[in-house]
């Protein structure tokens, strides 16, 4: 009885299995880490995107109002000089004077305005009405032919020399400015050397009389008048146009709203002539207002 064979033996076994892979793996704080540290790059790449999309939207906006004041003003002295063509038509000489001199004073290179002012002040002082004298009692003597005038054309380039002549010795410098120029649009060969040293004469003490006044677009028309006759050694003047002129363009773009140009000239201007009238002023607002922080650390601290 004892070699019988126990039957609990033959029972079948549960083998245990292996433990899947799964189940290997360490669980959740890893990938939750790197979840959100992908979920914070995605933010602040969000972010970032619509920050530079705002910036870019407001520089855009800035320019474009740049632009449009830019275009205005351009449009508002085209719409001046018209009118003042028209105010010449019509004999109006002085209000076309005041409209030329306020386009030269925002566009000192504007050769049309120079022009329409010069016809201006010539028509001024052909249609100027002289001071009734007293009357007095005189003889009724038989009439006399009518007077010339500059704007009739019937002087003779004698008469035009002799009254340009005498309004220089006067010191009236506009009235001499008129009779010899028109004087040489009549015969540019009369007494050449003489007209041109008195044209030299009076566009000097002209510049100076509109540099005090402060009439710096007159001043650079005379002078460059005075510089095409001849050149003008041992004085400043083609330095001084060469400074107004910039100085008119960077102030005439600062005006307009165009901050880049006006930054733009007055590091120029900077360069020369950084005392020249409120150059640094305007300079350094400019500069801020372009934000050029090169230029204002360089000239404006």
């Amino acid at each position: 009885m004892s070699d019988a064979p126990n039957l609990e033996d033959t029972q079948p076994r549960r083998v245990p299995l292996p433990p899947e892979e799964d189940d290997l793996q360490p669980s959740g704080c890893g990938n939750t880490l790197l979840l959100g540290t992908v979920a914070l790059f995605l933010l602040f790449m969000c972010v970032a995107v619509v920050g530079l999309a705002g910036i870019a939207g407001w520089r855009d906006g800035g320019i474009m109002r740049q632009t449009q004041r830019a275009v205005a003003l351009a449009g508002t002295l085209e719409g001046q000089l018209t009118l003042a063509a028209n105010d010449l038509a019509n004999q109006q000489f002085n209000l076309a004077r005041g409209r030329c001199q306020y386009i030269l004073e925002q566009q000192p290179f504007n050769r049309s305005a120079a022009e329409c002012l010069s016809t201006a002040q010539a028509g001024l002082l052909a249609t100027a009405t002289p001071t009734p004298a007293p009357p007095t009692a005189t003889p009724t003597a038989p009439p006399e032919p009518p007077t010339p005038t500059l704007a009739s054309g019937t002087f003779t380039p004698e008469e035009l020399f002799a009254r340009g002549q005498e309004a220089l010795r006067r010191s009236d410098w506009e009235n001499a400015m008129s009779w010899l120029e028109a004087l040489r649009a009549l015969d540019g060969t009369f007494r050449r050397r003489e007209v041109e040293d008195m044209l030299v004469t009076v566009y000097q003490a002209l510049g100076n009389q509109y540099r005090f006044e402060g009439r710096l677009s007159e001043m650079v028309v005379v002078i460059e008048k005075a510089l095409k006759i001849r050149a003008l050694p041992d004085t400043d003047w083609q330095f001084t146009v060469n400074a107004t002129k910039l100085y008119l363009s960077a102030r005439s773009y600062l005006d307009a709203g165009n901050f880049a140009l006006a930054a733009q000239v007055f590091a120029t201007l900077m360069e020369i002539a950084p005392t020249y009238l409120n150059t640094r002023e305007l300079a350094c607002r400019a500069f801020e207002a372009a934000g050029d922080s090169a230029n204002a650390a360089r000239f404006c601290r």
